[in-house]
């Protein structure tokens, strides 16, 4: 966690955050010296621990993440909770390699398909000279060449080259789809029906819809390790029914947060033991066991 955190005074100059109310204002200056933000303005800031920090309710804090994206001052996704700051570069640039090495390392803690890779190696492009060489595998420098004095700029050139993410050898579709059933099945607590679970993976378009794979596989990789009710693997849904049921698409209590509302309690155990039977009543096992062990 860092220390402190650097507001450029222009902020308070610029015309467009003068007409911003007070409580924006005070939202985005939190971002930009919160504990969660980092080098490059990108971090993950699920609304919870935003809420905690500032003592406000989460309604109020999606609500501004949503004014604030709506004036193109960051970029939420709420699939995977992390925030961009898109101009934080600008006004804390990266100012020597140590700096670029620390940056460079961040792109790889990020969400496989997180929707604002791109603007953010567009970013760090202005710092090549300060970045590992290897970012140029991530972002291969555009070739330049002269042009017309008449040319229209917002027209791509032949030699322009796009960004990579990650790079990798060519694959057919169907290969990429069994090796995403595969990795999926790979990364199970209970590897039990599996035929079931690919005629279920199959209903469900995953087969063919890759990018709808790799978003199922990370929220299954995340509710593996925080989500309450799977650090006891008995509680933990066979792969067909987490799959038949959507429940990449839960909204779960995580094994890493404590649920207390008032006075934390005196020791890690306690939380662990309230965490457990908050989780429990929260999804009524009862109900779900046949759905789970069927």
């Amino acid at each position: 966690m860092r220390n402190f955190g650097t507001v450029d005074i222009r902020f308070w100059l610029t015309k467009r955050i003068k007409r911003w109310t007070d409580l924006e204002r005070y939202f985005a200056l939190y971002l930009l010296t919160s504990p969660h933000c980092n080098l490059i303005g990108c971090f993950y800031a699920p609304v919870e621990y935003l809420a905690g920090n500032l003592g406000w309710d989460e309604e109020t804090i999606r609500h501004h993440l949503a004014l604030l994206q709506k004036r193109c001052f960051l970029t939420h996704c709420k699939k995977c909770d992390w925030v961009f700051i898109r101009s934080y570069l600008k006004y804390n640039p990266i100012d020597n390699p140590n700096q670029g090495k620390a940056a460079y390392k961040i792109l790889f803690t990020m969400p496989r398909h997180y929707l604002c890779k791109i603007e953010i190696l567009e970013a760090l492009a202005g710092f090549r000279d300060k970045l590992p060489t290897q970012f140029s595998t991530l972002y291969p420098a555009k070739k330049t060449e002269a042009k017309p004095a008449d040319s229209d700029s917002s027209v791509p050139t032949p030699n322009s080259v796009a960004p990579v993410l990650p790079p990798a050898k060519p694959t057919s579709t169907s290969s990429k789809t069994s090796n995403h059933f595969n990795e999926f099945w790979s990364l199970q607590f209970r590897k039990e029906k599996k035929a079931k679970t690919i005629d279920v993976w199959d209903e469900l378009g995953l087969n063919t819809d890759v990018d709808l794979a790799d978003q199922v596989i990370q929220c299954w990789i995340e509710q593996k390790q925080y989500r309450q009710q799977y650090q006891d693997k008995l509680k933990t849904p066979l792969p067909h029914n987490w799959l038949s049921n959507k429940q990449w698409e839960d909204e779960y209590v995580r094994s890493d947060e404590s649920l207390y509302r008032g006075s934390p309690p005196a020791s890690k155990p306690a939380i662990a033991a309230y965490n457990t039977s908050a989780a429990e009543k929260w999804a009524n096992p009862q109900a779900k066991e046949k759905i789970i062990n069927e």
